[in-house]
């Protein structure tokens, strides 16, 4: 329920969405009443003689075309046609159709429980008791299950941090998603042109199998912000590690505004629009004292894949996890919106938007599991 503080009150918007509406087909069965109207006019002035002589004769001649002229006429029309088709394929935006993707999960040794985790950091003596308490109380907030995975040079004691390890766990990681993805796509490695888990394709003549249509791309990158950048270098004691701001929270919030500010006019229905119109009027026009209108997204898409970020130090991947949770339980249907928004260090704040081109209840299964069993 709105506060009485909002300006305008969000039942406005929803007033506004069932006028919309209203007016479309409104509108619709007004263009159909006059055509009807047109054509009924028409057909009276003929039969009374009154249409004007060009019209007439136009309306004869349809009824002398005949042989060679009708098949003149018909082959003229459908090269008009072509030309129109093939000049507005070229001036339209080339499509992004997404076929499928995969998501990887590790074998169940790479499983990493809580005490596991908090035995690991105090054993490899990089971290002193105020660190390990520190560790220990993000670990419990994060929403991070015992059922985390790392990667296997983490297992070791003392860990392993080279670039043999490195490449061990990127290996691991690509080598079986792009595998079971070519596999579900029945797709060969010679018809790929870029290499990822996640297959694309600008064909229009895939539409037909690919599960969705890009929308919208919108990029927020921060790196001028000093307060916004993740520095890799060594601590008072040598050791190189990754330094994050304190100011980077604050730093995340202004890119999700801006990136959702630039998102907003390209998504959201024209109630939605409206709302925020009136109350930058209202704030900066009128100078009322009234809060900022926040839009609902909710009205603009069907499904949020929602960066997991704040949870852990979870990659940008989490998007397309929550995208396979999406289509295994949820379930997605024809013209379905999906939103993805990402974020990463440098600061960067990035937006997807998807429509589906058929419905979708895939299962997902990853490590042999369902996503309706604990996958994180």
């Amino acid at each position: 329920m709105a506060r009485q503080s909002d300006f305008p009150p969000r039942w406005v918007a929803k007033a506004l969405k069932t006028l919309f509406a209203c007016a479309h087909y409104a509108a619709a069965a007004a263009a159909g009443y006059a055509a009807y109207v047109a054509a009924a006019r028409l057909r009276g002035l003929h039969s009374a003689g009154q249409l004007l002589p060009p019209l007439v004769a136009a309306f004869e001649a349809r009824h002398t075309l005949a042989g060679g002229h009708l098949a003149a006429a018909a082959a003229a029309a459908a090269a008009l046609w072509a030309l129109a088709a093939l000049l507005w394929r070229r001036r339209a935006k080339q499509p992004i159709y997404l076929l499928d993707f995969e998501c990887y999960r590790p074998e169940q040794e790479c499983m990493v429980s809580y005490n596991k985790f908090v035995t690991g950091s105090r054993n490899a003596g990089f971290f002193d008791d105020a660190a390990m308490d520190f560790q220990t109380r993000i670990l419990h907030k994060s929403g991070l299950s015992e059922e985390t995975f790392f990667p296997p040079g983490l297992h070791l004691e003392p860990p392993e941090f080279d670039m043999n390890r490195a490449r061990q766990e990127a290996e691991i990681v690509m080598f079986n998603s792009v595998a079971d993805v070519l596999r579900k796509t029945g797709l060969t490695p010679r018809q790929i042109d870029v290499l990822a888990a996640i297959v694309l394709t600008n064909k229009r003549s895939e539409r037909r199998r690919s599960k969705y249509e890009l929308q919208h791309v919108v990029r927020v990158h921060m790196g001028a912000d000093d307060a916004a950048c993740v520095f890799q270098r060594p601590d008072h004691a040598n050791c190189i590690g990754v330094e994050l701001s304190k100011d980077l929270v604050s730093v995340a919030g202004r890119a999700m505004e801006i990136n959702m500010t630039r998102l907003g006019p390209l998504v959201l229905p024209w109630p939605e629009k409206l709302m925020f119109a009136a109350n930058w009027v209202a704030r900066h026009v009128l100078r009322l004292r009234v809060p900022k209108y926040i839009p609902d997204f909710r009205e603009a898409f069907d499904h949020f894949c929602l960066h997991a970020g704040g949870y852990g130090n979870t990659s940008s991947s989490t998007v397309w996890y929550s995208f396979g949770f999406v289509e295994s339980v949820q379930g997605v249907r024809r013209g379905d919106i999906v939103w993805q928004i990402g974020f990463g260090s440098g600061f960067k704040c990035n937006s997807v938007v998807w429509r589906a081109l058929q419905p979708i209840k895939a299962m997902h299964r990853v490590g042999g599991r369902s996503f309706k069993e604990p996958f994180l």
